[in-house]
């Protein structure tokens, strides 16, 4: 089946991995999307670290550690959030595609961090604002480029607005912890 350039471009996962990798036909899709979600995964966490790290020096009494924990939370909350609606609404090969659409954007938004841990790390008393403004930012971002990536693979267009949805819980939540002493014996107990 001939794919539109656009398209075929859009579901090549990164330029990391070479054009050959057994991914489109010798891997059963279900397989396809864990490896994926893995990938993704962990690249994203490795890509979001600097930003969660840097949060530690406005977040009172955390250590690197408990910082790193509480600003993964979010990205890895949504990204199983989302992985559990793909699993649910899609089968096989759209299923994969959301997955590679999500990862990319993911990852893409928590690059769009790395502004506020510049700041976070260079300022003497960085602001939480800023970074509160950059990850706004990120999030509209990823928002407008996973609402465009769907329709140009003719994913349902309320997909992105569920995203939306699950980073703002998320980030309520995230909020609360950070700035709650009640929240903080949570992590404390694991960290």
């Amino acid at each position: 089946m001939r794919q539109h350039p656009e398209v075929r471009e859009l579901l090549r996962p990164t330029r990391l991995l070479p054009d050959d990798l057994p991914l489109p036909a010798e891997f059963p899709v279900g397989a396809r999307v864990a490896l994926i979600a893995a990938l993704f995964t962990v690249g994203g966490g490795l890509v979001t670290a600097p930003f969660s790290i840097s949060i530690a020096r406005w977040m009172t009494g955390d250590t690197f550690a408990q910082a790193l924990a509480k600003g993964l939370v979010i990205p890895v909350f949504t990204w199983a959030v989302q992985l559990t609606v793909a699993a649910l609404l899609f089968r096989g090969t759209k299923r994969y595609e959301y997955a590679v659409q999500l990862g990319v954007v993911c990852t893409l938004g928590s690059a769009a961090l790395w502004p506020a841990a510049l700041y976070n790390a260079i300022a003497e008393h960085p602001s939480p604002w800023v970074s509160a403004a950059n990850v706004y930012a990120s999030v509209l971002f990823m928002f407008i480029e996973l609402r465009r990536r769907n329709r140009i693979l003719g994913l349902p267009g309320y997909l992105a607005p569920v995203f939306l949805a699950t980073i703002h819980v998320n980030m309520a939540i995230f909020a609360t912890s950070a700035l709650t002493p009640a929240f903080d014996g949570v992590f404390h107990r694991f960290w």
